[in-house]
């Protein structure tokens, strides 16, 4: 089930917006003035797939209704009603509704009884803690989380949720929280300063990670492969209409491959052929058989780095034509590293605020979005040289082609948008949106 469209009434008791998404180019640009809902908007559809219930208690609005692709859809409604004390309590109920048959995915939600927050967390230390956090991450409420304990999940939402594993790229990217530390949520509560890390020095190590993932692949396929070989050898069925001349081909093909494998960093220089060997002409059916057994086992073991290959490879060309004197390399020990212009190591610390934002965008978008998933980009030109920000949506085409995902943008810049005006909608006061 993919999104075809959201429609949100009385937002902030003024608003109601008609959003659909654009289905075919998978990218769908907001763009209004301050004050019209664009990232709530957002934060309401995250926080209903990532059960995050806060926002609702948070944010005004009468109605939010997800229109599917299979022509069910999701609404949420609030009701109000008057509490002893003659104010006003609000409730929020979240249904399924297909074929006119309507599901409820739990019961009411009570904002008056306070049912968003964890109850082993006081306010007192709730509160200190999002002072000492604030200081840094805007954004970002680090106890309001998710409303799951005793939830027994409707089976429908939890079909919702695997079909559309959302990510929320926030204004807020330099820094991000510590997972690892905030498991610990004492721990997390008497180090506040230290929950928070710079998000290119993490995806470093995350991009290390995911290199050594792969070359440990590399290995176990290679001893399969190399295990099972002789047998294999003895027992295939051999190829009568095998060519030195083909032979000759598959093995440059392959040199080929590593070759681009070591210019993004996967492959070293001791792993290259030896270049040196050349085909007899004389070389017979037999042997011909088994270098073609060599090559099908060759492709086999390359073709674990083909999907981390492309990936890498546009990372690095994108970020090596926006920065200046300077370059970024892929290290299989660190992730990656930068390099001044005279080829002397800088910190990423030491990176202009616009480059934080442009590696931290691309990464997110390359090696944490999977197939299919649904991403929520929040202003990407925050920081971005406006010659940047006119390539932005050049840069997103390409990496929707290397990995198919649906995003959302909000944004405040033209230049964002650039020429395609045709996948963006403007907000105003109205449901009749520019």
């Amino acid at each position: 089930m993919r999104i075809k469209s959201i429609h949100i009434k009385g937002l902030f008791d003024t608003f109601e917006h008609f959003i659909p998404f654009n289905q075919e180019d998978r990218i769908t640009i907001i763009h209004a003035p301050n004050g019209f809902g664009k990232t709530i908007i957002l934060k309401i559809l995250y926080g209903l797939l990532k059960m995050d219930f806060s926002i609702f208690e948070k944010v005004p609005f009468d109605s939010f209704t997800i229109n599917l692709d299979d022509n069910s859809k999701i609404e949420i409604l609030r009701t109000t009603e008057l509490n002893y004390k003659n104010s006003k309590k609000y409730s929020y109920n979240i249904s399924y509704i297909k074929n006119n048959n309507s599901q409820n995915l739990y019961k009411k939600l009570d904002c008056e009884k306070n049912e968003f927050r964890r109850n082993n967390i006081s306010e007192e230390e709730r509160n200190k803690n999002l002072i000492l956090a604030n200081s840094k991450l805007k954004t970002i409420d680090i106890f309001d989380l998710r409303y799951k304990q005793g939830l027994d999940v409707s089976c429908w939402y939890s079909i919702f949720q695997i079909d559309n594993n959302i990510h929320f790229i926030e204004t807020q990217r330099v820094l991000m929280i510590d997972e690892e530390i905030m498991e610990d949520h004492v721990y997390a509560l008497e180090t506040s300063n230290n929950i928070l890390v710079n998000s290119v020095s993490k995806y470093a190590t995350e991009l290390k990670d995911i290199i050594e993932d792969t070359l440990n692949e590399y290995a176990t396929t290679s001893q399969n492969l190399e295990r099972t070989f002789p047998n294999r050898l003895i027992t295939q069925k051999k190829q009568e209409n095998l060519t030195i001349e083909n032979i000759k081909n598959e093995l440059n093909y392959l040199e080929e491959r590593r070759k681009k494998l070591q210019e993004v960093g996967l492959w070293d220089n001791e792993n290259q052929q030896d270049m040196s060997f050349q085909i007899p002409e004389s070389t017979d059916a037999a042997s011909l058989n088994v270098l073609n057994l060599y090559i099908q086992d060759a492709n086999k073991k390359l073709a674990v780095f083909e999907n981390l290959e492309k990936k890498i490879a546009l990372f690095k060309n994108i970020i090596n034509s926006r920065f200046q004197f300077k370059q970024m390399k892929i290290d299989k020990k660190k992730g990656f590293l930068f390099l001044t212009h005279k080829g002397k190591n800088l910190d990423s610390n030491d990176l202009s605020s616009g480059e934080q934002h442009q590696l931290i965008l691309l990464y997110q978008m390359l090696f944490k979005v999977k197939e299919n998933d649904l991403v929520l980009l929040d202003e990407p030109e925050i920081s971005l040289h406006i010659i940047w920000q006119e390539k932005f949506l050049d840069d997103l085409v390409k990496i929707i082609e290397l990995n198919p995902f649906d995003v959302v943008i909000t944004t405040h810049a033209p230049e964002i948008i650039n020429d395609r005006w045709d996948l963006s909608i403007g907000l105003t006061k109205n449901k009749e949106n520019a």
